[in-house]
C-alpha cells in the first residue's frame, strides 16, 4: 500500500492490568500442562502387601483451589483494568453472572455437580476478567505470548508419551491384566474391559485433557494464533529471518502435535481456518463496503458447518454395519437424547440438569440404538442448555454475540489512518522474569507434582520444555512489534475456530479446557475494544463495580459450598485409603462413613464403605463366624440404602445392593436374599434402561427365583437390545452371555 503512514508505538499498558492478567493467565494454562485428576483416591482398595501407590497429579481439592483463586483474582482484576480506562459491557455481564448464578444452585445438589460447576464458575470470572484485562493491547500480546510458548512443551510432552510412556502403561497392563481386572471388579471382555483396553490402547497425543479431540481443539486454536505472526512476518518490506523462523518452527511443532492427536475434528476445521484467516489479511491490506458482511458471515458459517455437517449426517440415517461412519453420526444421536432430556420436565427447561448430572438423564433418554454411555453432547451450545436450561441460553447467545460483534468492530477501524503497535512496558529484564514467573507457576508445577514419574531423560525434556517456554515468550512479548490489527486478527481467527469445533467436542465442558476456550473468545472480542482513561463515564465505573462485588459474593460462595466441603472430604478420602493399606479396617471405615456423610452424593466413599464391608463379611464367613458376618453384612445393606437415597441418578448404588444381596444368598447369611435382589435389580434397569449386563442380571434373577416366563421374556429383550447395538461390537454381548441367553429360551445358539 503506497502513502500508508507509519505505524505509532502506542503508549505503555498499566503495569498492574498486565500482572493481573498473567495471573490469571496461569490459572487458565497450569491445568492445561499438569495432570488434574477429578478422582485421586479409592479408584481401587489398596493392597496392603504392596506400596501404596502415588498418583503423581493434581486432584480435586486442587482443582476447587484453583478455580477459587482464578474468582478471586477476576474480582481484583476488573477494578484494576476500569481504573485504567477499561470499558464496560453490562449486557455481556448479566449474560455471565447469571450461569454463574445457576451453576451455583447446581452446586449444591451433588458433589460431582459442585466438583464441575466450579471450574465452569472459574472459565465464565475468567471471562468477565478478560473482557476488561484484554482490552489492553499488551495484554492481548502476553495472552498470544503465553499461547504461542505452550506448542514445543506440547510436541515434546507427545512424542515422550507416544513413543515411550504409552507403550510401556499397555504391556504392563497386559502383563497383569488379571490382577487389574479383579482389582476394578470387571469382568474378562466385559464392556469396561473392552472400553478400558481401547482407550488405553488408542495411540493418540492426548496432552493434560485425557481426550485427543479436546487436545486437538486447543491445539489447532494456537496453531492459528502463530500462523497469523507468521504471515505478517512474511509480509513485512523489512522481513528478518530471526523474526519468522522462530515462529514458523513453533508453529510446526504445533502441526505435528495436532497430527498426533489423530483428531479429525480438528485436523477438518484447521484449513476453515486458514480461509478466514486469509479473508482478516485481505480485507485488512484494502478493507471495502461490505467488509464485516462478508467476514461476519463467513466466521458464522465456519462456526455452524460442523454442527450442520452433523445434521446433514444424521439425517442419512445409520450404516448397515459398524464399519461405517460412526463418529458424526453418534453425535447427532447425542442430540436427539439431549433434545428429549431437555424437554422432559419444565425443571430441566429452565434450571437444566446440572453438569454432571446429564449423565444419568442421558441414560434413559438416549436412542437405544446408540451404544454409548456419555456425559457430555459434545456441542458447547447443547451442553449448555442441556445442562444449564434458560442460562444456558444466554451463554449461547453470548458466545455468539462476542464473535459477531468482535468482527463487527474490527471492520469498523479498518478505514483509520494510523495503525499502532504495542510497544513493552517493561525492560529486557523484567519481560524475562515475567516469562520465568508463569513458566514457573505452570512448567514448574508440572514438574513437581510429576517428579515421582520423573527420569534423567524426561528431566531433561522438561528443562528444554521450560526454556523453550520462556524464550518463545520472550521473543513475542518484547522482540516481535506486533501491530494491534495483526493481534486482533489472531485471536478472532481462534476464537471463531475454537467454537466450531466445539460444535462436536467438549472443549466447553471439559473442566482443564473451560478456562482456556472463554479466555479466547472473549480476549477476541475484547481485542477491538479501545479503554479510554479520560472520556470513561460513571456509568462504566457502576458497572464495574456492581460486577466485583457480585464476583467477591461468587467466590464466598464458592468457597462456602464448593472448595471447603470437597477439600474436607478429599482429606477424609486419603486418611481412608491410608488406613486401609495399614489394615485399619475400623479407623478406615468411620473416616468412609465420616466422608459418605460429609459428601453423601458422591460415589468413592459410597462405594468404598460397602466393598470394605464385603470384603470383612467374606472374612467372616471364611472363618465360620456368621453373626458378626450378618452386622458388617446389614451395615453394608444400609450403606448401599443410603447411597440409593442420595444418589443424583444412575444404575451404580443398587449394582450394589445386589451384589450385597448376592454375597447374603451365596454364604446363606440372610433369608430370602435372592428375592430381595429383584427390587434393586429392577430400579437398575429402569435407570439404564439400554444396559445389557443390567438385564442380564435382573433375567439371571427371574431365572433363580423359577419365573421362567418372565425370564424369557426379559432374555428376548436382551437380544432385541444386542441387535440394535451393532454399531459397537464391544458393547454388544460376548459370546459366552449370549450362549447362556439362548440357552436359556432353550432356542438352537444364535451366531453373533
Amino acid at each position: 500500500m503506497q502513502n500508508q503512514p507509519q505505524p505509532t508505538i502506542e503508549q505503555a499498558t498499566p503495569r498492574l492490568p498486565i500482572i493481573a492478567s498473567a495471573s490469571l493467565l496461569i490459572t487458565a494454562l497450569l491445568p492445561a500442562v499438569a495432570p488434574f485428576y477429578a478422582s485421586l483416591y479409592l479408584d481401587t482398595l489398596p493392597d496392603p502387601n504392596t506400596p501404596l501407590i502415588t498418583i503423581p497429579a493434581f486432584g480435586p481439592s486442587a482443582i476447587v483451589f484453583l478455580n477459587l483463586i482464578a474468582i478471586i483474582i477476576a474480582v481484583f482484576s476488573i477494578p484494576l483494568a476500569n481504573r485504567s480506562g477499561a470499558k464496560s459491557f453490562p449486557l455481556l455481564n448479566v449474560f455471565i453472572l447469571i450461569p454463574i448464578a445457576c451453576l451455583l444452585y447446581h452446586a449444591t445438589q451433588s458433589y460431582d455437580n459442585a466438583l464441575l460447576a466450579s471450574s465452569w464458575i472459574a472459565a465464565l470470572t475468567t471471562a468477565l476478567a478478560t473482557l476488561y484485562l484484554a482490552q489492553f493491547q499488551q495484554v492481548q500480546k502476553i495472552i498470544i505470548a503465553a499461547f504461542a510458548a505452550l506448542l514445543i512443551p506440547y510436541l515434546l510432552d507427545s512424542i515422550w508419551y507416544l513413543f515411550v510412556e504409552q507403550p510401556l502403561t499397555v504391556r504392563t497392563f497386559i502383563e497383569n491384566e488379571q490382577a487389574e481386572l479383579l482389582a476394578r471388579g470387571w469382568e474378562a471382555g466385559s464392556t469396561q474391559h473392552q472400553l478400558f483396553l481401547r482407550r488405553m490402547q488408542s495411540p493418540d497425543a492426548l496432552g493434560s485433557f485425557g481426550l485427543s479431540n479436546v487436545f486437538g481443539s486447543i491445539l489447532v486454536t494456537i496453531i492459528l494464533i502463530t500462523t497469523t505472526l507468521t504471515l505478517h512476518a512474511l509480509a513485512q518490506s523489512n522481513r528478518k529471518l530471526a523474526r519468522i523462523i522462530p515462529l514458523a518452527i513453533i508453529t510446526l511443532a504445533g502441526l505435528f502435535t495436532l497430527y498426533y492427536t489423530h483428531s479429525k475434528g480438528a485436523l477438518g476445521v484447521l484449513p476453515l481456518g486458514f480461509l478466514l484467516l486469509i479473508a482478516f489479511f485481505i480485507t485488512s491490506k484494502k478493507p471495502f463496503k461490505s467488509s464485516k458482511y462478508l467476514l461476519t458471515c463467513l466466521a458464522l458459517a465456519i462456526v455452524l458447518f460442523p454442527f450442520l455437517l452433523v445434521i446433514a449426517r444424521g439425517l442419512l440415517g445409520a450404516p448397515e454395519t459398524h464399519e461405517g461412519e460412526r463418529s458424526l453420526l453418534f453425535r447427532y444421536q447425542y442430540w436427539l437424547g439431549s433434545w428429549n432430556i431437555y424437554t422432559d420436565s419444565i425443571t430441566n427447561i429452565l434450571l437444566g440438569t446440572g453438569p454432571d448430572n446429564f449423565r444419568f438423564q442421558y441414560l434413559i433418554h438416549k436412542l437405544p440404538a446408540n451404544p454409548e454411555d456419555v456425559i457430555s453432547a459434545h456441542s458447547i451450545f447443547i451442553d449448555y442448555i442441556a445442562t444449564l436450561g434458560l442460562a444456558g441460553i444466554l451463554l449461547t447467545i453470548a458466545a455468539l454475540s462476542l464473535i459477531i460483534k468482535s468482527i463487527i468492530n474490527f471492520t469498523q477501524v479498518l478505514n483509520t489512518p494510523e495503525e499502532s503497535q504495542t510497544s513493552n512496558p517493561f525492560t529486557p529484564r523484567i519481560t524475562l522474569a515475567l516469562a520465568t514467573f508463569i513458566a514457573a507457576l505452570t512448567l514448574g508445577l508440572q514438574f513437581y507434582i510429576t517428579q515421582p514419574e520423573q527420569y534423567a531423560d524426561t528431566a531433561i525434556l522438561w528443562l528444554i520444555s521450560l526454556i523453550a517456554f520462556i524464550a518463545t515468550f520472550f521473543i513475542i512479548t518484547h522482540a516481535l512489534a506486533i501491530p494491534t490489527r495483526i493481534q486482533s486478527i489472531a485471536l478472532i481467527t481462534a476464537a471463531v475456530v475454537i467454537l466450531a469445533h466445539s460444535q462436536i467436542e467438549m472443549t466447553f465442558f471439559q473442566f482443564t479446557s473451560a478456562p482456556i476456550a472463554w479466555l479466547i473468545i472473549t480476549a477476541a472480542f475484547a481485542s477491538t475494544i479501545k479503554p479510554s482513561k479520560a472520556s470513561r463515564p460513571k456509568s462504566n465505573t457502576r458497572i464495574a463495580l456492581i460486577t466485583t462485588i457480585l464476583l467477591a459474593i461468587t467466590a464466598i460462595a464458592t468457597f462456602t459450598l464448593i472448595t471447603r466441603p470437597i477439600n474436607q472430604y478429599q482429606t477424609l478420602l486419603v486418611n481412608a485409603e491410608s488406613a486401609l493399606h495399614q489394615r485399619s479396617y475400623s479407623r478406615a471405615l468411620d473416616l468412609l462413613d465420616k466422608a459418605a456423610a460429609e459428601q453423601p452424593t458422591a460415589n468413592t466413599a459410597q462405594k468404598s464403605r460397602i466393598l470394605v464391608r464385603s470384603n470383612i463379611v467374606l472374612l467372616y464367613t471364611q472363618r465360620n463366624n456368621k453373626p458378626s458376618a450378618i452386622k458388617y453384612l446389614n451395615q453394608a445393606i444400609n450403606n448401599a440404602q443410603n447411597y440409593i437415597i442420595h444418589a443424583p441418578g444412575g444404575a451404580a448404588p443398587y449394582r450394589y445392593l445386589i451384589q450385597l444381596y448376592e454375597l447374603a444368598n451365596r454364604e446363606n447369611l440372610l433369608p430370602n436374599a435372592l428375592n430381595d435382589s429383584l427390587h434393586p435389580a429392577t430400579e437398575a434397569v429402569n435407570r439404564s434402561p439400554y444396559s445389557l449386563p443390567d438385564y442380564l442380571k435382573l433375567a439371571d434373577i427371574q431365572y433363580q427365583l423359577g419365573d421362567r416366563t418372565e425370564a424369557q421374556n426379559i432374555y428376548r429383550h436382551i437380544l432385541s437390545l444386542n441387535d440394535q447395538l451393532y454399531l459397537d461390537p464391544g458393547k454388544q454381548l460376548t459370546s459366552n452371555q449370549l450362549e447362556l441367553v439362548n440357552s436359556r429360551l432353550q432356542f438352537t445358539p444364535l451366531e453373533q
